[in-house]
């Protein structure tokens, strides 16, 4: 079974064991729910949307994140929740992951 198909949503934890996994790109959609909880899917994929990671919950911003071995990065919007990132996601989710945010002017 590869990585992608062991689940199709993914908690902070979880991904952080995929980072383990892989050395390479992740480029995931993401929602942050009103009580400070992020959840996570492929972003490559059609049938993860940014309203089913909510799944009934609250999102209060929604966005996709770019996750390299040695840096991550904030892009993009929802377009089934119509929102976007939150000023403070990129920095939180740095924070979470123990990774700097990358520049996108390199």
């Amino acid at each position: 079974m590869s990585w992608m198909q062991k689940i199709s949503q993914w908690t902070a934890e979880e991904v952080m064991n995929l980072m383990r996994e892989r050395d390479s790109l992740l480029y995931l959609k993401y929602v942050r729910l009103s009580n400070g909880e992020y959840r996570f899917g492929d972003a490559t994929s059609m049938a993860v949307e940014h309203k089913g990671l909510a799944s009934g919950d609250q999102p209060v911003s929604a966005a996709m994140v770019k996750i390299y071995p040695d840096g991550l990065m904030v892009e993009g919007n929802s377009m089934t929740l119509q929102m976007g990132p939150a000023k403070d996601d990129e920095d939180n989710l740095s924070q979470l992951f123990g990774l700097p945010i990358k520049s996108r002017y390199l």
